[in-house]
């Protein structure tokens, strides 16, 4: 019984001892926006982004691009998008192929545009596959064609990343 009740205070210790760490999380960060704590969403977000958390990433893109709590920074905004498309998120590759489309904080391209709005929408998102429709018809069918290479090279050379990931894995 008493190593029962030690084993279950070193637990409740454990957990206590991660959260008075002061390690952030995406809950921390949801709960300090959902209170309208912008500043505390935005320091755990960004600690967050930094270590590669997509959500995060995505959200810091989003204060960046609205200049909600920060200083409008599309830049910033496109560099944090950026993180979240190469990770492979369709959230991020289409508000990557909107700043291509619309040149926030990157120069326009219409090509790199279609490029990510095409993996998002093949990605399942549904404002991608509407973005794409618009988009698709401003370009040339040589630069409809590049852009279409230009996704399908991205998705061969993620694959190639997940099979050297695989194959140099534990073994």
């Amino acid at each position: 019984m008493l190593n029962r009740c030690l084993a279950a205070l070193c637990a409740v210790l454990l957990h206590l001892s991660t959260a008075f760490a002061g390690e952030p999380s995406l809950k921390d960060a949801e709960i300090a926006w959902n209170s309208g704590d912008v500043a505390g969403a935005l320091a755990n977000w960004t600690a967050l982004a930094q270590k590669g958390d997509v959500i995060a990433a995505n959200n810091l893109g989003y204060l960046y691009d609205t200049g909600t709590g920060v200083p409008k920074d599309p830049a910033k905004a496109a560099y944090w998008y950026r993180k979240v498309a190469e990770a492979g998120a369709p959230i991020g590759q289409l508000n990557l192929g909107n700043a291509y489309l619309y040149g926030r904080g990157v120069d326009k391209d219409l090509v790199e545009a279609v490029k990510w709005l095409t993996l998002a929408a093949a990605g399942g998102d549904a404002d991608a596959r509407k973005a794409l429709a618009g988009a698709e018809p401003l370009l040339s069918k040589d630069q409809l064609g590049e852009a279409r290479y230009r996704a399908a090279e991205w998705r061969r050379e993620k694959q190639r990343e997940l099979a050297r990931k695989r194959e140099s894995g534990p073994r």
